[in-house]
Parts: structure tokens; C-alpha cells; sequence
């Protein structure tokens, strides 16, 4: 049965599989559970002449006696082929079962169309995606992300003149960007990270949350730190996974914003990508395509309007209909909650 099992030669296959798919992302990679703690992972995947074909990493989330599997940006293999995902749940289901799970989630990286969404729901699943508020979905449903030329100069040229002066702008400053994984230069991205949270009243992770992500991903993580004069001004975390670069974490200081190093940051590990052979950067999610958004126009300056991805959402097979109801209403009502008392700080 393809259930991953603890034989480290197996489990060495299987992220192979994952680690070069050109669509996996990094939260399906079989380690990312280590930055979870109390959940539990499970592997399954579809086997062909020999050969992994498709593959979804679980997370498993303990909710008193039940449990909901989640695999986050899942699954790894052609998130359209429904055929293949109806082949994956079915050999979910011993791990459903052994979890007490009352519900699969996946949310896969696939643009939403009608067609799309029809055919899930056909295939049993529930879609939960237009329509719902932020706070009701895991993952942010709009993401950002930049189709990438063969040569960084080519990738720039896209780019609105606003953001194309801006990374003059900094350059002519004297702010300069480098790039590493020493536990120095995570601590330089963390202080502005934290100032970052503080100033935009969100929560955040604790110091080791990015340095066992350093671990796990090795040289495919990154940490970029833009400074002026030696004094960081910016800094971001971001992993090179498949055929992408993806950013994920990123901070600034509250003095000297007129500098641009922001954009200066965004430059060199938008260079990585293309140097890396890429086929895009992902700017990361956003709450909504609005213009009166910072972030939103920040982005769009790069991406252009085209660059916005707006991914199906949440797909998810029922297995107890009324613990799903009470997760469905409970936990966006939490979201949403946490969100207040943040914002409230």
C-alpha cells in the first residue's frame, strides 16, 4: 500500500519525488511538519512502472479525539488531473481512518475557473473558495507571482517605471543587498521582522521557527538583508523549491523607508530565481486585489496586473458531516478573533 513508512530509503524516494516536481511547494515537503508542533505526518502516493507519479504530504491536526488531515498546497503532481486526486484520497483513507480524521483538506496550487470547481465538486469534494472572507480559508487565496525571462534585465523591463526607478533609487543610496544562512544574518532578518509585527499589529513566529526552517531546507533557503552604511534596513526568507523561488517571510525598519531597500531586496532574490532557472518568483499572498492596499500596489509594481493568481481555494472531503460543520464555523470565528486582538495591541 503507498503509505510512506519509516525505512529512510523510502522516505529518501519520496522526497525525491517531491523535491523535483517543477509545481511542489515547499509545505508538502515531507519535513515541513517539524515546524508544527503536536501535528503528526503522513505520506501517500501513486506508484506507476516503478515510479511515483503523485504524491501529498499530510499534516495531521489533533482536535481532541478527532483529527483534520491537511495537506497544504497539495498535492504534488498536476492539481487539474481530479482523476488523480480521487486516486489519492481513496489511498488516504486507512490514515483517515487510523487519525479518526473528520475531514481531508487540500489546497491546491491551481488557478480557479468554473470548469475546475465543477469538477471537484463532481469528484465528491467541497470548494471553498469565492465567496469567503479571509480569515475562513488557511492559506490566502490571491497570491502574486512573476513569470521570469531567461535574463534578470529582461525579467526588469516588465516592471512599472515607478518600481524600476525605485531599485535606481536605492542603488544610487548605496543600499546593498547580500544573502546567506548564517545564524547572524537570521537574526538580522528576525529583529526586523518582529519590528515588522509590531508595526503592522501582527502576530508571529518565535525566533526558532526560522531556524529550523534554515535547517531543513539547506541551501534552498535563503536569508537576503538589505543594508545602508552596514545597518540592515530590510530582510526577507525565501526558498528555492520545483521550478520557483517563493517568497515567504519578510520585514523592514521603521527608519530610513525612504531609501527603497525594499525594493532593492526584492530585485536580488528575484535574480536568484532567474539565475536558478525558474519559471516565476511568488511574491506570496495578499488579502484582495485592491489598489488602496500598500501591499497590493507594492507587488503590482513588479507583477503587473497579470501577475495576480487567484488560486481555487480550500477543496475538502467530508468523512463527519457535523464535526465539519462545527470546524467550518469555529475556526474562521477564531481567525477572526485573533485578528481583533492583534489589531486592538
Amino acid at each position: 500500500m503507498p503509505i510512506l513508512d519509516q525505512n529512510p530509503q523510502n522516505i529518501a524516494r519520496y522526497a525525491a519525488f517531491v523535491r523535483g516536481c517543477p509545481n511542489a511547494h515547499a509545505m508538502q515537503d515531507p519535513d515541513w511538519c517539524r515546524l508544527k508542533a503536536g501535528w503528526k505526518r503522513e505520506c501517500v502516493y501513486i506508484e506507476e512502472e516503478g515510479g511515483i507519479i503523485a504524491a501529498l504530504t499530510l499534516l495531521i491536526r489533533p482536535m481532541g479525539p478527532f483529527s483534520l488531515a491537511y495537506g497544504p498546497r497539495g498535492p504534488v503532481c498536476d492539481p487539474r488531473d481530479v482523476r488523480l486526486l480521487k486516486r489519492l484520497a481513496a489511498e488516504a483513507q486507512p490514515v483517515l481512518r487510523r487519525h479518526r480524521a473528520f475531514a481531508l483538506r487540500i489546497d491546491p496550487l491551481a488557478g480557479w475557473d468554473p470548469e475546475y470547481e465543477a469538477a471537484l465538486r463532481q469528484a465528491g469534494f467541497r470548494v471553498r473558495g469565492r465567496g469567503r472572507d479571509l480569515h475562513s480559508l488557511i492559506q490566502a487565496r490571491y497570491h502574486m507571482k512573476l513569470p521570469l525571462q531567461p535574463t534578470l534585465e529582461a525579467t526588469t523591463a516588465g516592471y512599472s517605471s515607478k518600481t524600476r526607478y525605485n531599485i535606481r533609487l536605492a542603488a544610487r543610496k548605496g543600499v546593498a543587498v547580500s544573502f546567506g544562512r548564517t545564524e547572524l544574518m537570521l537574526k538580522e532578518f528576525y529583529a526586523l521582522y518582529e519590528v515588522t509585527c509590531v508595526r503592522d499589529r501582527m502576530s508571529r513566529r518565535p525566533y526558532a521557527y526560522f531556524s529550523t526552517m534554515a535547517e531543513i531546507f539547506g541551501d534552498r533557503l535563503r536569508v537576503f538583508v538589505a543594508r545602508c552604511q552596514g545597518e540592515p534596513l530590510s530582510a526577507s526568507v525565501a526558498i528555492l523549491y520545483g521550478k520557483s523561488v517563493w517568497y515567504l517571510y519578510g520585514g523592514s525598519a521603521n527608519e530610513k523607508r525612504n531609501l527603497m531597500a525594499g525594493y532593492a531586496l526584492q530585485q536580488a532574490m528575484i535574480g536568484w530565481a532567474v539565475e536558478a532557472g525558474c519559471a516565476y518568483y511568488d511574491f506570496g499572498g495578499i488579502l484582495a486585489p485592491d489598489r488602496s492596499d500598500g501591499l497590493y500596489r507594492f507587488k503590482e509594481g513588479f507583477t503587473g496586473r497579470a501577475g495576480l493568481w487567484e488560486l481555487i481555494g480550500e477543496a475538502d472531503l467530508v468523512r463527519s458531516p457535523l464535526l465539519y460543520l462545527v470546524f467550518t464555523k469555529a475556526a474562521p470565528a477564531l481567525r477572526r478573533l485573533s485578528a481583533k486582538i492583534h489589531r486592538g495591541r
